[in-house]
């Protein structure tokens, strides 16, 4: 990613009963581009917001189901922004990146 600040924009990311709230995702990212945001700050700023989705996702997993280890799968996770995100955020709770396998390729 060639953005390399610090913070993005805030991006809507998040379920409504019945499941993931795409209006408000695309209806926040359409904004920043009416705005002429920079693309790249764009990108990184919806990246930022994936990870304070899954973190908060994750919360929820431990809180309902008493959930202590996590295990993250995929190569959505080779995202620097995306993997720092969680780590810096959810840090405390020291989730698993498995390097061996990434069952979404």
């Amino acid at each position: 990613m060639e953005f390399r600040g610090n913070g993005g924009l805030k991006i809507d990311m998040h379920y409504i009963e019945g499941g993931f709230d795409y209006v408000s995702l695309v209806g926040s990212v359409m904004s920043f581009k009416l705005a002429e945001t920079d693309e790249h700050y764009l990108a990184y700023s919806i990246f930022e917001a994936f990870g304070d989705l899954a973190i908060s996702t994750l919360n929820q997993l431990k809180t309902k189901f008493k959930i202590h280890n996590f295990i993250m799968l995929g190569d959505m996770f080779d995202n620097s922004v995306l993997y720092s995100r969680i780590l810096s955020k959810f840090g405390m709770q020291k989730p698993y990146f498995s390097k061996s396998y990434a069952l979404d390729d």
